[in-house]
């Protein structure tokens, strides 16, 4: 027996073909959900200018479903890596390998995780630069000014 046959040991017959068909399937789906998330970073913001309206006295009426206060993050990043990416993962790894007992579905179960994360992390992206909805707190995270009616903050991460 070979170290790909005990790799893949669901099949009957294991060749170095296999071997590297299953690598390279590997090898391509990282590559998908990795490309497939960082190619939306090349599609351009559709961003809508800040809305506004003066009055006839000169008022300015800011929206006011854009005029929320700005608040600290509510849940953090890592926790949301943790939870959703990192558990649901080793959780189906650890069934594959100890439950299953078959080695070739770690294989499966990465292939699957990579290109599900890549579709959802691409679509996601490429919706919300479509869409461009300015966020609840648009005024007071871009630094809005009443008297220069434009927003002042230089990052336009906003």
């Amino acid at each position: 027996m070979n170290l790909l046959q005990m790799f893949y040991e669901d099949t009957d017959e294991v060749t170095v073909e296999y071997g590297l068909q299953q690598i390279c399937e590997l090898v391509g789906w990282t590559v998908f959900g990795l490309s497939a998330y960082f190619a939306t970073y090349m599609i351009p913001t559709r961003q809508p200018p800040i809305p506004y309206q003066i009055t006839a006295a000169g008022d300015v009426i800011l929206d006011p479903a854009l005029n929320h206060p700005k608040v600290n993050e509510t849940f953090p990043d890592l926790a949301l890596v943790l939870l959703a990416i990192v558990a649901p993962l080793v959780i189906q790894l650890m069934f594959a390998l100890f439950v299953r007992g078959k080695k070739i579905d770690l294989h499966r179960t990465w292939c699957a995780h990579t290109s599900a994360l890549g579709t959802t992390l691409c679509v996601t992206e490429v919706l919300k630069r479509y869409v461009g909805r300015l966020r609840p707190n648009t005024y007071e995270y871009c630094g809005f000014s009443l008297e220069l009616l434009r927003c002042t903050d230089t990052d336009d991460d906003w």
